[in-house]
């Protein structure tokens, strides 16, 4: 008698648990993949309508394969410049889906969010301030995406911090709105090492469950020689052009000003020398593209003795990026303005800049051809300039 009591409770329990998984499933098969992704806008320009519709959450990170390696990834989210705020959350989903796959076991957002706030860690993150908060969140490696919309497509940037003294690595691609998820995995997996690739260097500090191997149980060992690291084996990785993946160009700041100081030399009859030192703010409509007025305090070569004046300027200016390897760029201006008590001022120059900061920049205009319409003639200058300039 007790035998079948027992044997009927646990028949009830039974058919109670089994009730309840059913449910369970069709809860997860009704979660939503991910938000829609807008249209790239033409020209960068934020997208607040489509932002203000994605209001569903990304689904939690699983792995698709079994935690072979003993390796967790920190992913910070990924920064949208320009675009709707739904792209960069489709980005950082992907970055952490791929990772899983790849093998890695992912920090999820609330651990990330809360090691990047014990370091205080600036954002957009620089290489230095990923590899930190990968230390805070025990991760062996960081990862981290910019992402904005130029020419109609969607512009990708990855960049990959490690613990084990190697990189960063840096990847870039373009997708549009059907095919960003894809181009984002490839990126990603391109860029982002396996989790059995790990030659820790002296200097690199130990980490939970951090091993030496390169290789780990169920998988074959990668040929690797000693002297070859990560970063050549990587770079070459396969885009989807073929081409190498280079240094990620700088962040795109709207607005500058300049600190400016010019020598203009006379090279025709009558020769004179002028001096000026001004300030300039610029306006950047895309990041070859700008727009800047121009105010200086002009010390003039007079017809007797030194006279000072005042010069007011509109330019234009276009710049050439030779190299994405150096942030050097070749700024072409033009220029027209009104120097008081003398007449109107034509300029055309160009030069060298360099950003030696994410935020600073120095630059010359080594070659700046100038006319003086003066009330009598028209005079011609060869004038040379030197600049510091502070973006924001």
């Amino acid at each position: 008698m007790r035998l079948g009591v027992r044997a009927s409770i646990l028949w009830v329990l039974m058919a109670l648990g089994s009730a309840s998984f059913p449910a369970t499933l069709e809860a997860q098969d009704a979660a939503p993949d991910a938000e829609a992704i807008p249209e790239p806008p033409a020209e960068g320009g934020a997208d607040a309508e489509a932002a203000s519709e994605a209001t569903a959450e990304a689904p939690p990170v699983e792995a698709t394969t079994p935690p072979v390696a003993l390796r967790r990834l920190v992913v910070i989210d990924a920064a949208a410049i320009g675009v709707a705020p739904v792209v960069a959350q489709v980005t950082t989903d992907i970055m952490r889906r791929t990772g899983a796959a790849m093998g890695y076991e992912v920090v999820l957002p609330e651990a990330t969010v809360a090691a990047a706030q014990r370091i205080r860690m600036p954002y957009p993150p620089a290489p230095a301030d990923l590899w930190r908060v990968s230390w805070a969140a025990s991760a062996h490696r960081g990862a981290f995406a910019r992402i904005w919309a130029e020419g109609g497509q969607y512009h990708i940037e990855i960049t990959v911090a490690s613990m084990d003294g190697q990189g960063p690595w840096y990847g870039r691609d373009t997708a549009g709105a059907d095919d960003l998820r894809e181009v984002v995995e490839r990126l990603t997996r391109s860029i982002l090492p396996p989790p059995e690739m790990w030659m820790p260097t002296a200097g690199a500090p130990p980490l939970p469950g951090e091993t030496t191997t390169t290789t780990v149980p169920g998988t074959r060992p990668i040929a690797v020689r000693p002297e070859r690291t990560a970063r050549e084996a990587l770079a070459h990785p396969s885009g989807r052009d073929g081409r190498r993946w280079r240094r990620p160009l700088p962040e795109l700041r709207r607005f500058s000003l300049t600190l400016q100081t010019e020598a203009s030399i006379g090279a025709t009859e009558g020769s004179f020398y002028n001096h000026y030192a001004g300030v300039r703010l610029d306006v950047r409509i895309t990041r070859e593209f700008a727009v800047g007025a121009y105010f200086a305090y002009v010390n003039l070569d007079g017809r007797d003795q030194r006279v000072s004046s005042v010069h007011v300027a509109v330019m234009g200016e276009y710049r050439i990026r030779p190299s994405n390897d150096l942030d050097l760029t070749i700024p072409i201006r033009l220029s027209v303005g009104y120097l008081a008590f003398n007449g109107p001022v034509g300029r055309v120059s160009g030069g060298l800049a360099y950003g030696f900061d994410e935020h600073w920049e120095i630059a010359a205009d080594l070659l700046a051809p100038t006319l003086y319409f003066l009330p009598d003639r028209v005079a011609f200058a060869f004038d040379f300039g030197l600049e510091l300039t502070y973006k924001f």
